[in-house]
């Protein structure tokens, strides 16, 4: 009898994010038009000659504009994500443009965030064959949670490759705040501690992560320190070398 109730009990509980996963994948269809004609706005009031107390207005109005497009965007991917719509796409990419793009982003959305530093092998200056979406948002959500739950003043991003396998790793200060069985189980609408003064998100970013990168069977996980009173992300992924254009 107990088996049959803890059985049904995760039955719903499950069936109860499926209907929450489907609820928001519709309010982001809707929502998505409106927020961008937000941001296009909040953008051409920064461009108007305006006193200073109006432009940090419209710094902040823009932050959270920007915060919004990206839980929708969370949204629509968790969706995706999780109805197995992601095949693998490999592209050429010039790997130190993808992980100095994840950067910028970051430093856009919290200017007034951490220092990000970033530290790559001299064999990853070249072009590589890799779902560059996919290892984009990867990255992006690994930098923008270290920069929203970290706790000091730097960010570090490291990728390191051998002959077969590229890491990348994101480093920030403070300890991880998560699941302590299995860190990287994540569930939909469940969130870990913020950085002080900064808003909730909604909990869909390293889940997000979780079903992108186990469609291809990357490898990721975390490691945090008491010593050092650090938190690790990091994703590792084949390394593929492009060919060499003649």
């Amino acid at each position: 009898m107990r088996r049959s109730a803890r059985c049904t009990q995760m039955k719903a509980s499950s069936t109860d994010h499926n209907s929450e996963a489907q609820i928001l994948s519709f309010v982001c269809h809707e929502l998505r038009s409106p927020v961008q004609k937000i941001v296009a706005t909040v953008d051409l009031l920064a461009l108007m000659d305006l006193p200073p107390d109006a432009h940090k207005a419209i710094q902040r109005l823009d932050r959270s504009a920007c915060e919004l497009a990206r839980t929708l965007s969370s949204i629509a991917r968790f969706h995706r994500a999780s109805a197995g719509m992601f095949a693998e796409q490999l592209e050429t990419v010039v790997l130190p443009e993808l992980v100095l793009s994840a950067a910028d982003e970051a430093r856009d959305s919290y200017p007034d965030g951490p220092v990000i530093e970033t530290i790559l092998d001299e064999q990853l200056a070249g072009k590589i064959e890799v779902d560059r979406d996919r290892l984009k948002h990867i990255l992006s959500n690994y930098v923008l949670n270290a920069v929203r739950h970290g706790t000091g003043p730097l960010v570090r991003i490291v990728a390191r490759c051998n002959q077969s396998l590229l890491r990348i790793e994101v480093t920030n200060s403070g300890r991880f705040n998560g699941p302590r069985s299995d860190p990287l189980d994540w569930r939909p609408f469940e969130r870990g501690n913020v950085a002080s003064g900064e808003e909730r998100g909604m909990g869909l970013g390293l889940v997000v992560v979780k079903l992108l990168a186990g469609q291809v069977d990357w490898e990721i996980g975390l490691s945090d320190e008491a010593a050092s009173d650090t938190t690790t992300f990091f994703v590792q992924l084949p390394f593929r070398p492009a060919a060499q254009q003649l």
